[in-house]
């Protein structure tokens, strides 16, 4: 919506009137939480079809590797889920 003529538009970002450190990192903080918990039920899944142990840790360095990978020209992160092939 376009600011009316003669209005005044305060310069900066802003504050979160009324919101907690807590209310403000909530989102951030548990969005990679559930991304990640999700990716390595996947790969537990596929690991156990075929029998491979899954090694979290190494999960989540892929995890970084790929979504660095594809925000260094703008990409979106990879996905989670994928389809399995039979």
């Amino acid at each position: 919506m376009p600011t009316p003529v003669g209005t005044t538009v305060e310069a900066g970002l802003g504050t979160a009137r009324g919101a907690s450190v807590a209310q403000v990192l909530l989102g951030p903080v548990a969005v990679p939480v559930a991304r990640y918990g999700a990716g390595i039920i996947t790969a537990r899944s596929f690991g156990a079809r075929k029998g491979e142990t899954v090694i979290a840790n190494s999960e989540l360095t892929g995890f970084a590797a790929a979504n660095i990978a594809s925000g260094r020209p703008g990409g979106f992160p990879s996905p989670l889920r994928t389809r399995a092939q039979p």
